[in-house]
Parts: C-alpha cells; sequence; structure tokens
C-alpha cells in the first residue's frame, strides 16, 4: 500500500511551507504555492517569499537577497500586523511613467491641457497623472527595475523604444543624448495617432 506525504498547509501565524520550493501565499486564505523561477513575473506577490533564490520587484523576480527563514510566533499583536500590512502596501509597484521621451517638453508647452487624453495616457507623471516614485530631475538614471533585463533583451530599439529612451536612458547609452531632440517630429506622430486612433506601445 502507498502511503502519501500530507500536503502542505500554511496559516498566517506561520506562513511556512516546510519547503525551500514553496512558499506560503497569505493574501487571502493562506497556501502553499510553486516558487517563481528568476526572471519570472510575479506581479501581485511583492512582498512575500514569492520567487525561488531571488526577489520579486516590481512584478518580476530579479536577483536579490532573499527574505530570512520564517521564525515562528506565538501571536502578532493588532499593532505588528498593521505595522506589517503598512510595509507590504509600500512595496507596491508604482506604475507612473511617462512612455514617450518628450513629455516633459510637451508639459510645459501646455500640453496636458491642450490635448488632455494622450498627454493623460502617455504622459502621467509629466501632466501629474500620479506620484513617480523615481527622480524626475535626473534624466540620466533608469526609472524601472527591469531596464538592465529589458536592454539585454534588446528593447531598447524597436516597439518599446520610446518607452526605452524616457525610462531606461542609462542601460540603453541615452544619456548624452537630450530627450527633446526630436519632439517635434513625435509631436506629428502623436497628431497621427490622434487621428488614427492605434493604440502606441506600451511596456
Amino acid at each position: 500500500m502507498y502511503r502519501f506525504a500530507p500536503r502542505p498547509g500554511c496559516n498566517f501565524e506561520i506562513p511556512t511551507c516546510g519547503s525551500p520550493y514553496l512558499f506560503c501565499d497569505t493574501r487571502v486564505t493562506p497556501h502553499c504555492v510553486s516558487k517563481i523561477k528568476l526572471g519570472g513575473l510575479c506581479t501581485g506577490f511583492e512582498g512575500l517569499d514569492a520567487c525561488f533564490n531571488s526577489i520579486c520587484v516590481a512584478g518580476r523576480c530579479i536577483p536579490g537577497v532573499t527574505p530570512a527563514p520564517f521564525v515562528p510566533q506565538t501571536a502578532l499583536s493588532v499593532n505588528l500586523r498593521g505595522q506589517i500590512a503598512r510595509q507590504h502596501a509600500s512595496r507596491q509597484f508604482n506604475d507612473c511613467f511617462n512612455r514617450i521621451p518628450c513629455c516633459e517638453q510637451w508639459a510645459k508647452e501646455g500640453g496636458c491641457y491642450t490635448d488632455k487624453y494622450h498627454m493623460a495616457k502617455f504622459c502621467a507623471a509629466a501632466c501629474g497623472k500620479c506620484r513617480p516614485s523615481y527622480n524626475i530631475s535626473n534624466e540620466c538614471n533608469d526609472r524601472h527595475v527591469s531596464c538592465k533585463q529589458w536592454k539585454n533583451e534588446n528593447h531598447c530599439f524597436g516597439n518599446s523604444d520610446d518607452f526605452m529612451a524616457e525610462n531606461c536612458r542609462s542601460s540603453c547609452g541615452l544619456c548624452g543624448t537630450p530627450k527633446n531632440m526630436d519632439c517635434q517630429e513625435r509631436k506629428s506622430l502623436l497628431k497621427k495617432l490622434k487621428q488614427s486612433g492605434p493604440e502606441m506601445s506600451n511596456k
């Protein structure tokens, strides 16, 4: 007769599954789930030990120090539970990016008011529609955590080049190229898109 090992389980008090290949998903009803491999998508699992030998940042499993092993506690106070929840919320991905290198220039020219629809869609950060988590005054820094990976996947050119030229300037080697160099040409393109209606590429 075969005997099967009990199915791994976990709970809020002991959020561990007893295996380095599993993690406890405590977002709703705690249950054990297989960890995600390096480079895999982990959207929604930020703050959890969801990535195998890596960490979940901005929806991707990237190299980094994994969380320390869980040490069971007898009970968590209400205050401590609230503190943990706030810390988890603060690590959530902030999707506040301009998607065209000329957004800041167009915003200065009043584009946020003269073309509200497209500017809000492609230039949310420049038009103040959201609050970015990066330093908007530094044009050379990579603004997205996945820039280096996307650069290695050749996204600096092609369908994503506008997004990369705005948010991954360091990885794409564009720090010496002014962002507003082709703004008039890009504005003409935006007008054509406004007339025809197709979606611009979003990273």
